[in-house]
């Protein structure tokens, strides 16, 4: 989009959302069963596969600030960071294939290293200012620009992991906010907003497989 977004998100809102959807992922995680980690869960995915790529909105947080420390920002925006969810439709076997690989390193204590990569992410974002450059896929962002994108991969996968083990998803009000303001963010930036705003005011439906993805 050329010039300036005419929305926004509040840094420090979306430091607390991005908390509370991590605590969130982490209560869901404490309630699958011991026998349910192989289940079906999304796609080509499990239980274990979901849980381990919806942690990667922790580990790239704590990772992209490391590699992003003393790079220029690019990006001025998280809309932005939909270049990336282009390049995952552009090779869905990869990403299917990364899911497995994030599951595999959950280990033989998956709730404990969820809980570690939580932690881990939150020192990370608590020992960083807004402002900071986080070397990301789609090109280096501030930091506070990133986190909006994971709060929305938190509450998106919270939701299909919760639906997976059949519990409510436990997602923040804020985290949820944040989440569905950045989908329509994009959808509005794309060919199907006004399907998308109709939809919402009820003037229609969407179509069969319809994504802002």
């Amino acid at each position: 989009m050329a010039g300036p977004r005419p929305v926004g998100f509040d840094a420090t809102g979306v430091r607390e959302a991005y908390a509370a959807a991590g605590d969130d992922l982490v209560v869901l995680a404490e309630q699958v069963s011991a026998d349910a980690w192989d289940d079906p869960a999304l796609g080509d995915w499990t239980v274990r596969d979901l849980l381990g790529h919806t942690t990667r909105s922790f580990v790239t947080v704590t990772d992209y600030l490391v590699s992003g420390a003393g790079r220029t920002v690019e990006l001025g925006h998280p809309f932005d960071y939909a270049a990336v969810f282009a390049m995952a439709h552009a090779d869905p076997a990869a990403i299917t294939e990364r899911g497995r690989a994030a599951g595999r390193e959950l280990g033989d204590a998956p709730v404990e290293e969820v809980r570690r990569r939580r932690d881990a992410a939150l020192a990370a974002v608590a020992g960083h200012p807004d402002d900071a450059p986080v070397d990301t896929p789609a090109g280096v962002m501030r930091l506070a620009d990133y986190l909006p994108t994971r709060v929305f991969e938190l509450v998106v996968h919270g939701d299909d992991l919760a639906r997976a083990i059949g519990v409510e998803p436990p997602a923040d009000v804020a985290a949820r906010t944040v989440a569905t303001t950045f989908a329509s963010g994009l959808a509005a930036e794309a060919s199907g907003a006004w399907s998308v705003l109709r939809a919402l005011t009820g003037r229609g439906g969407l179509a069969a497989g319809f994504t802002v993805l």
